[in-house]
């Protein structure tokens, strides 16, 4: 269990710096920015894959069960997705009329261009793109924080409706995010590089579909279910 704790503690570490830490290396030792952005944000899906499926690896002691473990899980993406919301989307909310001519050069807006030169979508203000992230992140956002405190200081069952609208927002939102790209044969995705593909636009945003599902999932079974099963905090 101390052992589980620790790569807990490693993941959420290496999670939270890796990206000020990429800009932090970019603005004081002139790295590469495009270098920077693959190397912060492979160690960013690996750390937070990490953080989230370590509690699968807890022990029976306590009587752990596997609901309990999914509940767990759960509650650790919560707080993963409701950040995201309501800190890179948020802010991008807010910065994308200006994001139209930048480079790599503006180390200004470095951390939303390392997104978008893998989604092209977040550097030309994309309608539909516009919209889905302005709801997502002043609506699911703290929706999504809280559910999470809901979980943390009641119990899973007055949580649990909370949890299945957040995350039928998200899932919701990640498939029109993934399925306009699809119908529009990826104009906006950058299909040639392999971290801009497959870690930034596939791996990174499918953990809103997994994890979604999966919060829902534990949503529907404890709504069904009597009694409650109180909160597992993390």
């Amino acid at each position: 269990m101390k052992i589980i704790r620790v790569f807990q503690i490693i993941a959420l570490g290496a999670a939270l710096v890796c990206v000020p830490g990429a800009l932090t290396v970019i603005l004081l030792f002139k790295a590469d920015p495009v270098i920077s952005s693959n190397i912060a944000s492979t160690i960013l899906i690996i750390s937070l894959v990490t953080l989230l499926l370590s509690p699968c690896f807890y022990s029976n002691e306590g009587n752990r069960t596997i609901k309990e473990k999914l509940i767990t899980i759960c509650s650790i993406w919560l707080l993963v997705s409701g950040i995201a919301h309501v800190t890179w989307e948020l802010s991008w909310c807010f910065v994308h009329p200006y994001l139209h001519n930048v480079t790599a050069k503006d180390t200004w807006a470095w951390i939303w261009w390392a997104y978008g030169v893998a989604d092209r979508r977040y550097l030309v203000s994309e309608p539909s793109t516009v919209i889905l992230e302005w709801v997502t992140a002043t609506v699911g956002g703290p929706l999504t924080l809280y559910a999470a405190y809901l979980q943390r200081k009641s119990t899973m069952q007055k949580a649990s409706i909370f949890i299945m609208i957040a995350s039928l927002m998200d899932l919701y939102g990640a498939f029109l995010y993934f399925g306009t790209e699809i119908l529009d044969g990826f104009y906006y995705i950058d299909t040639e590089q392999f971290v801009n593909f497959w870690i930034k636009f596939l791996g990174l945003n499918s953990l809103w579909v997994f994890f979604s599902i999966l919060c829902i999932y534990v949503a529907i079974n404890t709504l069904l279910q009597r009694p409650a099963i109180e909160s597992e905090k993390f």
